[in-house]
């Protein structure tokens, strides 16, 4: 006698980074644009991280529509950040504006804007998490993360430059505004477990955000086949 069994079991794709776009302002601005190409690949996702000074209030739209802010962390009120996000965004070239709806980028801004492929799209994104200090070095430690997760952050300092990433990660940008603020972005590998993620600097005052991209689950079919 033949048996066939069929096997299911759920494994998950990888994040792939899709694009990376940025821009910068000095003083006394209120609104940036930044034209970002989101492309044609599946289970599309989009974070926006920003860093700026002591502005409370912000929106941020892609192709006029708007994204939800994920989270935000500020020291004292010298630096701050934000992680926004929008799931499938549309495949095309559009702008993503970002508006300071109760200050305007009084000491500078930075924004950053990163489409990626292979994301959940029911629960995009694993645990925020946020940290100030001022300090050489800013180190968010303790980050939720999972195999096949792509950890994602945003820094924001003080008067200091940004001279490198910690190890594992990718710069995906290093930007200073032309006035007090500087900011970068960066990514690194889930390991499986939580993570850190750091910038190395002088002495300063800095935020950061972090959080990781979940992958999607996909179906894992096999076939057996027994006499």
């Amino acid at each position: 006698m033949l048996v066939l069994a069929l096997t299911i079991s759920n494994v998950t794709a990888q994040v792939v980074v899709d694009a990376t776009s940025t821009v910068y302002t000095g003083v006394n601005v209120t609104t940036l644009t930044v034209p970002h190409t989101t492309g044609t690949a599946a289970n599309r996702l989009l974070l926006v991280g920003v860093s700026d000074r002591e502005n409370a209030g912000l929106t941020v739209t892609y192709d006029g529509d708007p994204l939800e802010e994920y989270g935000h962390q500020v020291s004292s009120t010298n630096a701050r950040t934000h992680i926004f996000y929008m799931v499938n965004p549309p495949s095309g070239t559009f702008n993503v504006v970002v508006t300071a709806t109760s200050n305007n980028f009084d000491k500078g801004c930075i924004v950053g804007v990163m489409t990626f492929s292979g994301g959940d799209q029911n629960t995009p994104l694993n645990t925020y998490t946020s940290l100030y200090g001022s300090s050489t070095n800013p180190t968010l430690n303790n980050i939720p993360t999972a195999t096949n997760e792509l950890v994602y952050n945003v820094v924001a300092l003080s008067k200091t430059d940004l001279t490198g990433v910690g190890t594992g990660q990718t710069s995906r940008w290093n930007i200073a505004s032309g006035d007090d603020m500087r900011g970068g972005g960066s990514t690194k590998p889930g390991p499986g477990t939580t993570t850190s993620m750091s910038w190395t600097s002088a002495s300063g005052d800095w935020s950061m955000s972090a959080v990781s991209i979940k992958p999607v689950a996909i179906a894992d079919l096999s076939v057996n086949l027994a006499v």
